[in-house]
């Protein structure tokens, strides 16, 4: 099946992907506009649905610049 990962709140471009280790969970890191960072966790067991979107407070930037 084919499935579509909406943007996190503000959210306007996806800076980084990762699966879990049985490829069952997928994180997307966003970045908005400012370039804050927010984190968007999708499960299988759930159709791909947006499950969790965990506070990262204010080290978000710093967690996934690497990323960029």
């Amino acid at each position: 099946s084919i499935a579509s990962v909406e943007p996190a709140g503000d959210a306007t471009t996806a800076i980084g992907f990762a699966l879990d280790a049985t490829g069952d969970r997928l994180v997307v890191a966003w970045a908005d506009r400012k370039g804050a960072v927010t984190l968007a966790i999708h499960d299988a067991r759930a159709g791909w649905r947006r499950v969790a979107e965990p506070e990262i407070g204010p080290a978000r930037g710093a967690v996934v610049a690497w990323l960029r």
